[in-house]
């Protein structure tokens, strides 16, 4: 049985809050704004009916119980981008590293030769050309696509522990999702890396003394061994490495990063396998977008919460809680007018 909470105070039929009690997720608590007609227990009694127990629907504790394994990485996006590509074509787009705001991970990569017993007037100098132009064209193709990771903490089992997750980070709401109002995308990791040519790693985050190493040094002596494109090719993970390193003042993005060397213009990432869920930020959201992720979660069989901000942080709700505070919010109003 529910149990419903009624705080009442002056023009409460005009002003009624709710909110779900965290922990509780059958917990409604109504809030209102002032002492006149405070609503009477007949109320509360009618909002009783309000409860299920169908065991097909997912309780926001299930889904936090899904989103709390190390498995699950989160991708911010705006609604239009999510609705009209991502969703729509069940892909994710690699972004061009070169296109990257920071610009140390634009910059160009540094490296340098080295070897034993090499005649710098030898075969080697074609050697350094051919390499120089397989290694700069591999760099032109880098494209990479970020995610936000969960963060470990001492708190593993608890699920109300609103610190630990990826999709509650207001910083990248506010730069990735177009300032709190898109929405962050749930996937399963290990699903994501579809293709042999992609390289999926955690970044690294590192000091600028340490970025001042970031650079490769090759080795002359099996350069000229086995050639410029079998150099690439056996130590591409090598090379890969560097791109997954960021200063030290962005590790509480706690990002996963998937990057392609592919030659191809565009690089995506099948979703279809991997997306687990969508959770999206109430803040002017239509209703026409909302309808849209409802079908969408329906139809696909994954979960839709949403997240409403107030000034004592965010509170979470899934969809069913949603229609639900819906429904009774319009019980409420009916029931007042009823007793006018």
């Amino acid at each position: 049985m529910p149990i419903v909470m009624l705080c009442a105070s002056e023009n409460w039929k005009r002003n009624v809050k709710f909110q779900v009690i965290p922990g509780q997720s059958n917990c409604i608590m109504l809030v209102c704004e002032s002492a006149q007609s405070t609503p009477t227990l007949r109320h509360a009694a009618q909002l009783d009916v309000m409860h299920t127990n169908k065991l097909d629907i997912m309780t926001k504790e299930d889904i936090l119980k899904i989103l709390s394994n190390e498995n699950v990485v989160y991708h911010y996006t705006k609604h239009d981008i999510a609705i009209k590509y991502i969703l729509y074509e069940t892909r994710l787009r690699l972004s061009h590293r070169k296109d990257s705001k920071d610009p140390i991970e634009n910059a160009k990569q540094l490296y340098s030769f080295h070897g034993v017993n090499i005649d710098d007037k030898g075969p080697i100098k074609t050697r350094r050309y051919e390499f120089i132009s397989k290694y700069e064209q591999m760099l032109k193709n880098a494209k990479q696509i970020c995610f936000c990771k969960n963060k470990k903490t001492n708190m593993k089992n608890d699920i109300y522990d609103q610190e630990k997750y990826g999709f509650l980070k207001p910083r990248m709401w506010d730069q990735y999702a177009d300032g709190y109002k898109g929405v962050c995308l749930c996937f399963q990791k290990d699903e994501l890396k579809n293709e042999e040519n992609l390289i999926a790693n955690d970044v690294e985050y590192i000091t600028y003394k340490e970025l001042s190493r970031n650079h490769h040094r090759i080795d002359e002596n099996i350069l000229l061994e086995i050639g410029a494109v079998d150099y690439l090719k056996r130590y591409k993970n090598d090379f890969a490495n560097l791109f997954f390193r960021k200063h030290i003042d962005y590790e509480n993005e706690n990002e996963h990063r998937i990057i392609s060397f592919s030659s191809k213009e565009q690089e995506y990432i099948d979703i279809r396998d991997s997306l687990i869920g969508l959770i999206v930020s109430n803040l002017n959201l239509s209703k026409f977008e909302m309808d849209l992720y409802k079908k969408y979660a329906s139809e696909n069989e994954i979960f839709l919460m949403y997240l409403y901000w107030t000034g004592e942080g965010v509170l979470i709700s899934t969809n069913e809680e949603d229609e639900k505070l819906k429904e009774i919010w319009k019980n409420v109003i009916n029931n007042t007018h009823d007793d006018a």
